[in-house]
């Protein structure tokens, strides 16, 4: 399996001991309901929102007027909204930070201006302090809302620690699995441990009652990150890598221990060049640690763990760290340099946050890029009901872009109409040319339409052909496609 380098963890520690007393009182008050109202672009008309939707979660309290939650429970929000216990009354919240690589946000509360916090709205809130370790076997306590919006406990047990992928985020992160009693109603749920903040609730399977959790260490590295501006999130080492348990490809390698060494398989764009790891180079000794040919490593803290940890979890972008590898079959040290992942140099970016995607509408051709976002609006089985062309594309080189800035073209979807008849079951068809003219990216497709006045001719790589459209009917069927199937705009293009 081909595993990304880790892109990979309080913070107001006066805000934390002041409550501390009261905490251990009323830990349950120092969780809120969390309610999302949120509305998403159509993915296949994407000058269209789809109508707006809510989801519900929770949220730890951890300073004044402060809560820590999912980054995936307020994503594409346009409304959050915070709600006590035994109470109706609800306080409008707002993203003060997010990061989608690490799956938090922390919100700001807005209570009201009473000069008394006790009397205060957020003053009915304790705050929680950040758990210093959780191992493993350790007894946790979950806390959310049932039905009538009273507290519900539930007692559960931590059974793993593992590095693993975050759910819509396509990166690792440390996270524990705990086995409950409580069915978990909402993600961002507290896990306390003697009345401290273990662990927020990132997802919940009902068939094996246990609840993945982003740990006690992951929060705190965020919110000490949060509390020195500027934000400069979780490292990544900029390579993708697998193990190397074939011995035929070790004796190639000339990599004569058996049980040490991952292969790099590519290096990601971006980033300093300089010291950069190669395809093929054999990594053995990441930051001191030995890394055997699964890609484990002995944490000190928490045991048997994969290497992203040592990236995302004990290292930070702009940090350095001592590498030994094998290359060329020579044993060899060098200094690997890490930084912040950016999705923009992807081939195929995951657009997690939802930004507005570029389009352009021509002749009913609706002409975007392929972003990961798009794929998995497909729903929970994207991967089958992909084309499995552009899906082998996005799980073999969705990092890696020939050349700076390349991006994958599609001709999503074709809007029926007299102009394009015969051309309507094109759908998800990669652009090769535009006009006669090659094109890397849609930023191309707009400079060459800008050149030439209009589409005439659209080449599509997957079946080789070339969809040609009358220039005589363009205008007309422009005007009749953008109100027949309402589009305010023929095209959406960001300033560079």
């Amino acid at each position: 399996m081909t595993r990304t380098a880790g892109l990979s963890c309080l913070f107001l520690p006066a805000l934390v001991l002041a409550a501390a007393a009261a905490q251990t009182n009323r830990p349950a008050a120092g969780v809120v309901q969390v309610i999302v109202t949120y509305q998403d672009y159509d993915p296949l008309l994407p000058w269209r929102k789809l109508p707006p939707a809510t989801r519900q979660g929770y949220a730890a309290v951890i300073g004044s007027s402060r809560a820590l939650t999912t980054e995936n429970l307020v994503r594409r929000a346009t409304l959050v909204e915070i709600l006590c216990a035994e109470s109706g009354d609800k306080m409008p919240a707002s993203i003060e930070t997010r990061d989608h690589q690490a799956n938090l946000a922390l919100l700001k509360i807005a209570g009201d201006a009473a000069p008394n916090a006790a009397t205060s709205r957020t003053g009915r809130m304790t705050p929680l302090a950040i758990a210093e370790r959780v191992a493993r076997s350790s007894a946790v306590t979950i806390v959310q809302f049932d039905e009538t919006g009273q507290i519900q406990q539930g007692s559960g047990d931590v059974i793993q620690t593992c590095v693993g992928a975050l759910d819509g985020a396509m990166n690792y992160s440390l996270m524990f699995k705990v086995l409950t009693e409580l069915n978990v109603n909402g993600e961002g749920a507290a896990v306390l441990q003697n009345d401290k903040l273990a662990g927020l609730v990132m997802s919940y399977d009902r068939g094996t009652r246990t609840a993945g959790i982003l740990p006690s260490v992951v929060l705190d590295r965020f919110l000490k990150d949060v509390a020195e501006p500027p934000y400069e999130g979780f490292a990544s080492a900029g390579f993708t890598w697998t193990g190397l348990t074939d011995p035929a490809k070790r004796a190639y390698l000339d990599v004569r221990d058996p049980d040490k060494g991952i292969l790099v398989l590519s290096s990601l764009p971006g980033g300093d060049e300089t010291g950069k790891l190669s395809p093929n180079d054999v990594i053995f000794k990441w930051d001191g640690f030995a890394i055997d040919n699964l890609g484990f490593y002995e944490d000190p803290e928490f045991g048997r763990l994969s290497m992203p940890h040592l990236i995302k979890g004990r290292r930070k972008p702009g940090d350095v760290v001592p590498v030994t590898i094998v290359r060329d079959r020579r044993t060899m040290d060098v200094q690997a340099p890490l930084s912040r992942f950016s999705d923009e140099t992807s081939l195929v970016p995951e657009n997690n946050v939802g930004e507005p995607e570029e389009y352009l509408v021509a002749g009913g051709c609706v002409i975007r890029e392929l972003t990961g976002l798009y794929l998995r609006a497909r729903g929970p089985n994207w991967r089958q009901a992909t084309d499995p062309r552009l899906m082998h594309l996005y799980l073999t080189r969705r990092f890696m872009p020939e050349q700076p800035g390349d991006r994958v073209v599609i001709l999503s979807v074709v809007l029926p109409d007299s102009i394009n008849i015969g051309y309507q079951h094109f759908r998800d068809a990669i652009v090769a040319t535009v006009n006669g003219q090659p094109v890397r990216s849609l930023r191309d497709v707009f400079r060459v339409v800008d050149a030439d006045g209009r589409l005439e001719r659209l080449g599509l790589r997957s079946c080789g052909v070339e969809l040609v459209l009358d220039p005589a009917e363009m205008a007309s069927a422009d005007t009749r496609l953008a109100r027949l199937y309402r589009v305010p705009q023929l095209r959406r293009q960001r300033a560079k």
